[in-house]
């Protein structure tokens, strides 16, 4: 008598269903990138937007911060944190991403002087960073 060599069909079947456990515990870490993916791009523009404000505000005290020389120095006046968009122009501001002060009411007022700003995602709402925002030529 010949003995046959292989898998029974409850094997088989335990191992499908162990496979179907793995299977199910690890898809919520993978389903949420889109939301993980947002959070990143939206810190990335905020730190895109702390380095502009910090290279316009030394661009403008090397001028004095003398409003007759801004635009031609290549600064721009940064009174609001709205006014920040301007300094990074290839983030599609409106579309994609807003700047807002973090406080209503709290701006950068007054050269040098610093505000909480704050850039959220427009599609995901929840997406949102804080940096610095520094005045200059006010």
């Amino acid at each position: 008598m010949k003995r046959q060599n292989g898998f029974t069909l409850i094997e088989l079947v335990v191992v499908i269903v162990i496979l179907g456990i793995l299977a199910v515990t690890a898809a919520p870490k993978f389903i949420d990138l889109e939301s993980d993916a947002r959070g990143s791009a939206v810190e990335g523009v905020a730190g895109a937007a702390a380095s502009a404000a910090s290279i316009n505000f030394a661009s403008c005290a090397a001028n004095s911060h003398t409003q007759g020389n801004c635009n031609a120095a290549g600064c721009i006046t940064v009174s609001t944190c709205a006014l920040i968009e301007g300094l990074v122009p290839d983030v599609n501001w409106g579309t994609d991403y807003d700047i807002t002060a973090t406080t209503s009411g709290t701006e950068p007022s007054a050269n040098g002087t610093t505000a909480s700003c704050t850039v959220t995602d427009n599609v995901d709402t929840s997406a949102t960073a804080t940096f610095q925002g520094i005045g200059a030529c006010i």
